[in-house]
């Protein structure tokens, strides 16, 4: 017997979709479309030893900021100390705040409005205050770093590192800093 083709006996039968299949084709998709990316930046750009070209210039990038930061550093030692620990206290402060943020913020039981604290906020006052402290401090500790180099050298002679110098100096930090 024949059916034709307004029949639904004659249509295949859809395939049974579930979550499972729909995150699997998706994540084959989404592999999928991460190799034609790196393919078509490297058919446009090319590689340089192996390596693709977005690679390269991050590594010119990075290297440029390294030299950027010796020279001003042989220059002015103590500004740059400064704003390099004036800088990573303040971003450490905004990466505690934000992550304080998402924490507190995440599926909380109900509760009493009138007895729940405050919801964080992000404070630009504080993150203030951690770069005025990072500023401040950062000179301060590179003389007592290089004061403790010189007043406690741990090498010897022979190029081994001294523990009874490395115990002096490890008491003079902690009992006089």
């Amino acid at each position: 017997m024949m059916h034709s083709a307004r029949d639904p006996a004659a249509l295949p039968a859809p395939p049974r979709v579930t979550a499972a299949s729909t995150f699997i084709a998706s994540s084959v998709q989404r592999q999928r479309v991460v190799e034609l990316l790196v393919h078509s930046i490297n058919a446009a750009w090319g590689t340089y030893m192996g390596r693709t070209f977005l690679i390269v210039q991050l590594e010119n990038i990075m290297a440029a900021i390294a030299r950027v930061y010796q020279d001003s550093f042989t220059k002015r030692p103590s500004a740059t100390l400064a704003a390099t620990n004036g800088a990573l206290t303040a971003f450490a402060d905004v990466v505690a705040q934000s992550a304080q943020i998402v924490l507190n913020s995440r599926d909380q039981p109900p509760h009493k409005p009138e007895f729940e604290p405050p919801r964080p906020r992000y404070d630009p006052v504080r993150t203030l205050r951690f770069f005025a402290f990072g500023t401040t401090m950062g000179p301060l500790i590179g003389r007592w770093n290089v004061f403790l180099e010189k007043a406690f050298p741990l090498r010897s002679v022979g190029g081994k590192v001294s523990m009874p110098a490395l115990a002096k100096r490890v008491a003079a930090d902690q009992t006089i800093m």
